[in-house]
């Protein structure tokens, strides 16, 4: 796929423009690109807001664990007046289960309780609610539409068409096309992609534990097991690069657990960026957000919560770039302020303990000694 390369222009505030199809273009209808939507159109009805997605349907193929942590576990991080419970409310039908402790297994299959506060979601039915939330509001969605690059940098270059936009904002996955075709840096860009493999499984998950596997099997990341009712998601994350297929990986874990192949109702995966957030998300009237600027836990893995923090302020800042004339740059700023710290520590707790995932014994042994206390130290994120 071809990527269309334009040079910035800095200085300057662009300020509404009727001439341009639209005055805001999303790119990605996740839960980064539609929470950013939702607080633009939620602020201004005016503000014209055009919402592109590749996929036929939002939210599928489910591409991860779905998890996502309570506003308990976020109030540990973001400041005691952010708005969490706006942000984080949502019908319960879209919650497949509460979780109230996270077990990690060791190579040997010794577990250790963490307490944790949570929910495994429908992540389909998630996607769609915050979708539906912008559209309610005003803003427009074009599903089945693949985006090639910007032409400049107000033109979006589309598989139906060439529209056009004063701010274009870019959520649009770590390879992000937006991204690179404003001159900035991806995920993809500054480290290797984890890969990750996942099945939907169907029998009895009704507890609130999620479980979590680590060892060399695993090496550089590790499996799981998110319950969801009468069904789970199952899945594994490995960092470094296998000759193994990582669909091969986790069918033997799946196999470990009993898990025919008659039971397993839906394969899927995807690439997660476990490197951190890249050194730049603005450029000029561009804004980038969510998996694509890195914004995810790299010892967890978790995105959802950090693209939707980054999504709201991405939003404001366009509110207000639009309505006061503030500089888009307050965005960068803001976001920063609220996450850039928990991940950069995250970012360094996981290289911490990567290389303990190669040597069973070694982990198997500290675990023994330090027990639960190794993980806690380690960090578990929202």
């Amino acid at each position: 796929m071809d990527v269309i390369i334009w040079m910035p222009e800095y200085g300057g505030v662009l300020m509404k423009n009727k001439s341009y199809d639209y005055d805001v273009i999303i790119v990605g209808a996740g839960p980064a690109g539609s929470t950013t939507a939702r607080y633009i159109t939620l602020e201004d009805e005016d503000i014209r807001v055009l919402i592109l997605d590749k996929r036929k349907e939002v939210g599928t193929p489910v591409q991860c664990g779905e998890g996502l942590s309570k506003i308990s576990e976020w109030k540990t991080i973001i400041p005691k007046d952010y708005p969490l419970r706006e942000l984080f409310s949502f019908p319960n039908k879209l919650i497949a289960q509460d979780i109230k402790y996270i077990d990690m297994i060791s190579p040997y299959q010794t577990s250790y309780r963490l307490e944790y506060n949570g929910w495994v979601l429908y992540r389909n039915l998630f996607d769609q609610h915050l979708a539906e939330l912008a559209i309610n509001q005003g803003a427009e969605l074009r599903l089945n539409t693949s985006v090639r690059g910007l032409k400049d940098k107000h033109t979006v270059l589309t598989s139906n068409g060439a529209v056009t936009g004063n701010v274009i904002v870019g959520a649009d996955g770590p390879k992000s096309i937006i991204a690179k075709s404003c001159g900035l840096k991806t995920p993809s860009d500054l480290y290797f992609l984890c890969p990750s493999a996942v099945s939907i499984v169907k029998g009895d998950f009704y507890d609130n534990v999620k479980r979590v596997y680590f060892g060399r099997r695993y090496s550089g990341g590790f499996a799981w097991i998110f319950p969801k009712g009468d069904t789970a998601n199952i899945g594994i994350g490995c960092e470094l690069k296998y000759r193994t297929p990582l669909r091969k990986i986790l069918n033997n874990f799946l196999k470990d657990l009993g898990v025919s192949s008659e039971d397993v109702l839906y394969h899927g995966g995807g690439l997660i960026p476990l490197g951190g957030p890249i050194p730049q998300t603005v450029n000029d009237n561009v804004l980038i957000v969510g998996d694509a600027a890195g914004m995810v836990f790299p010892s967890t893995g978790g995105g959802i919560g950090p693209a939707m923090i980054a999504g709201r302020e991405c939003g404001l800042a366009i509110i207000n770039y639009f309505n006061n004339g503030t500089s888009l740059n307050a965005y960068d700023i803001n976001w920063r302020r609220l996450l850039e710290s928990a991940l950069t520590k995250s970012l360094k707790e996981k290289n911490r303990y990567l290389w303990l995932t190669k040597h069973d014994l070694l982990l198997e042994t500290l675990l023994h000694l330090f027990g639960k206390h190794s993980f806690e130290v380690g960090g578990t994120y929202p």
